[in-house]
């Protein structure tokens, strides 16, 4: 994976991590529960991300076509 990814990686499980507690001395989620923080913030980066994409005036619909192509290409 590219340095990006890895960053990027990290950056969503500590977003999970610190959604979900309500404080810092507690442990991070298991099961169930991670799974749903982690995916809720990997929701959450997306969203940003287009949100920055359209400030900038680009068509977040079309980056959002052309990841989910770039996506299927390095998957198949």
């Amino acid at each position: 994976m590219p340095r990006v990814v890895d960053e990027a990686a990290l950056l969503v499980t500590e977003l999970a991590r610190t959604s979900s507690s309500t404080s810092a001395k507690e442990s991070p989620p298991a099961g169930k529960a991670a799974a749903a923080a982690l995916e809720e913030s990997v929701v959450e980066l997306i969203a940003d991300l287009l949100h920055r994409t359209a400030a900038r005036g680009e068509d977040p619909e079309d980056v959002l076509d052309r990841a989910q192509m770039h996506f299927e290409a390095e998957a198949a």
